[in-house]
């Protein structure tokens, strides 16, 4: 209701639940009688505090929740750059080594795999059930259904690392090769881009707006008009980032997996290899 964000998470220890408590209370105490509300609400996602990871060195699949505990660790695909949950539980990896995806059951068990006309580097789960892949070599992106057929595809000026479909059904795209994240429509026309992207890997749109993108030289946020707002320097090699719902951000980097807050200091770490994507649910 007034979009303020206190740190606080259901699965940390208790002094640190403790103090963003007393933050909001006394945010309460302070604001409650100018603040404005936000509304309407509109549909609220609950994550179960879990992500799925894809590493390198050495190439594995992982599972893991954010209070510690280690749901599975998988040898299944040759070097996964990519990784869903689907609705019926079901994990799918997109694998660069194969050119495939790779459809998993609840416990990682690997099921059954799909071929791709090119080399994934990234995969994102559509609202519509289907799935958004970037091909890496193909300079392309494909959206094709669970049954692998193909039903849109666009050519792109460079080589993409990430790929993500926006609400409005434009997609976001980090082109690696370009430095540069680019929003396409679905005729593939650039409407919006940040040029000064340096090796960018992955790019996630907010909430609010901003952008949040893993690249070479740090995790950066920039505003709609493509200002810098916020960054993370100090991290090696950041793969992937995500906005956590106590407004904490992971970032998957060489040294694993880190949950920093938005002053930069770390909340907890996991040292799981070097993490490539991140599936938070």
């Amino acid at each position: 209701l007034t979009g303020q964000q206190f740190g606080f998470s259901p699965f940390d220890a208790a002094p640190r639940r403790a103090a963003a408590t007393a933050d909001w209370k006394q945010w309460i105490a302070d604001h409650a009688d100018t603040a404005a509300w936000r509304l309407p609400l509109g549909p609220i996602h609950v994550h179960q505090q879990r992500v799925v990871v894809c590493t390198f060195n050495p190439f594995r699949v992982k599972e893991v929740a954010l209070h510690g505990e280690n749901l599975f660790d998988s040898k299944v695909a040759d070097s996964a750059c990519g990784a869903v949950r689907l609705p019926n539980g079901r994990r799918v990896l997109a694998d660069w080594g194969s050119k495939s995806l790779i459809f998993l059951d609840a416990h990682g068990r690997r099921e059954y795999a799909l071929d791709l006309p090119g080399t994934p580097n990234g995969l994102d789960l559509l609202d519509n059930g289907n799935l958004l892949v970037p091909l890496f070599h193909e300079k392309s992106l494909v959206e094709i259904t669970p049954a692998g057929e193909t039903v849109w595809q666009v050519e792109l000026e460079g080589r993409p690392t990430d790929a993500r479909r926006l609400p409005g059904g434009s997609t976001l795209v980090a082109l690696n090769s370009n430095d540069r994240i680019i929003e396409i429509n679905r005729r593939g026309d650039v409407v919006w881009s940040i040029d000064d992207c340096r090796s960018p890997e992955s790019a996630r749109r907010l909430k609010n707006g901003n952008t949040l993108v893993a690249m070479r030289l740090g995790v950066k946020e920039y505003d709609p008009s493509g200002v810098e707002v916020w960054s993370l320097d100090e991290l090696s090699s950041p793969y992937d980032a995500v906005l956590l719902d106590n407004g904490n951000i992971l970032v998957g980097h060489a040294g694993g997996l880190r949950e920093v807050d938005r002053r930069g200091q770390m909340v907890r770490e996991f040292p799981v290899g070097t993490v490539r994507r991140i599936f938070y649910y």
